[in-house]
């Protein structure tokens, strides 16, 4: 699917996003905690590609490049649809104790100065505010200026930094409260810059440099996220640590061990098997390829968060809800460049 055919269906990804929407209400009012729960698991999918496109602008401020240069008008539309990706985080912050245990139980938080310092209900909404709106500003920045001053791209990075190690224990790890994870957030934040560079790969039409270097961050990123997650799965096994353990047996079912073997081949080996070959790199194969790395990322989004519930049809009709509205809303929005002028520049990136 390439970029002239999100134009085309982004009027029906509106409609779509609507019906999705509504029919999650009508969930969220027979069984609320699976809804958000599954919410939850949507935005973190949907966050993902809107905010990798944006770390992609800010670095190519900083360093430069032909990549950045030819496909900065689809990395610009991309992350214009971070304005409301981030809206879909909203509904979860009025309902924090349906999601995340230590927002209705302190005492399930292992150390008191934890909860009574950082991990509590006020220190959370304000955290996932303030990196949520920055992520949006720094978005909109590239989305009304092609090329805003380095200081902001600097700034921006280091912002990212900040906000992304913070969400990561805070969005995720923290729904194990006595789990703990160091590197998780380098983690999260390759699998963004991954989602970003595959959905280029996929909606983009002209086979040129800029692309081939993409195919390249791509296959980069894949390898590095590869590493970081093979690392903390090592450090927890020779830690031996029950806390640790209990985290990965959650997810070692028949079912999640499935997922996570899927995405694996998907998110990593078949970009690296694209690094074999060079023939790979180019048309509907690359394209294909973009779309097994978006797959491929989606299921460990899943793996990563579905497993701390035993939900059940209520937790997946919920996440398939918000998933489908999520992508629907930020199609919708980033890619019809006659609707929604309220987001400042949009008709700029869209047309860069």
């Amino acid at each position: 699917m390439t970029r002239a055919d999100l134009e085309r269906f982004a009027p029906r990804a509106l409609i779509v996003a609507g019906g999705a929407a509504a029919l999650f209400v009508v969930l969220a009012l027979f069984d609320a905690a699976d809804a958000l729960r599954g919410l939850l698991a949507a935005f973190l999918a949907c966050l993902s590609v809107p905010l990798g496109a944006t770390v992609l602008l800010l670095i190519h401020r900083l360093t430069g490049g032909r990549w950045g240069e030819l496909a900065h008008g689809e990395l610009a539309t991309t992350a214009s649809g971070l304005f409301v990706t981030t809206l879909l985080f909203v509904p979860i912050l009025f309902a924090l104790p349906l999601v995340y245990p230590w927002a209705g139980n302190p005492a399930a938080v292992a150390h008191p100065d934890v909860a009574r310092y950082y991990l509590n209900s006020a220190g959370f909404i304000l955290r996932s505010v303030a990196a949520l709106g920055l992520f949006a500003l720094f978005a909109w920045a590239f989305t009304r200026f092609r090329r805003p001053p380095l200081a902001v791209a600097g700034i921006g990075l280091f912002v990212y930094g900040l906000a992304i190690s913070h969400g990561a224990v805070d969005w995720v790890l923290s729904l194990d409260p006595h789990f703990k994870n160091t590197a998780f957030a380098m983690s999260l934040a390759t699998s963004q810059l991954l989602s970003a560079s595959a959905f280029m790969l996929l909606i983009r039409r002209e086979d040129d440099q800029a692309t081939a270097d993409l195919v390249r961050l791509s296959i980069a990123f894949a390898l590095g996220l590869f590493y970081l997650d093979m690392m903390q799965l090592l450090v927890a096994y020779d830690g031996n640590l029950p806390s640790k353990a209990v985290w990965y047996l959650r997810r070692a079912t028949p079912f999640w061990s499935g997922a996570i073997a899927l995405a694996f081949v998907g998110a990593v080996l078949v970009p690296f098997l694209a690094g074999l070959n060079p023939a790979w790199r180019i048309g509907r194969l690359r394209r294909a390829i973009g779309a097994a790395v978006l797959i491929g990322l989606l299921l460990r989004s899943l793996w990563l968060v579905l497993p701390e519930w035993d939900g059940g049809i209520g937790l997946w009709l919920g996440t398939l809800l918000a998933l489908v509205a999520g992508v629907g809303l930020a199609i919708g929005v980033a890619f019809d460049p006659t609707r929604w002028s309220i987001l400042p520049g949009r008709r700029l990136a869209h047309g860069a």
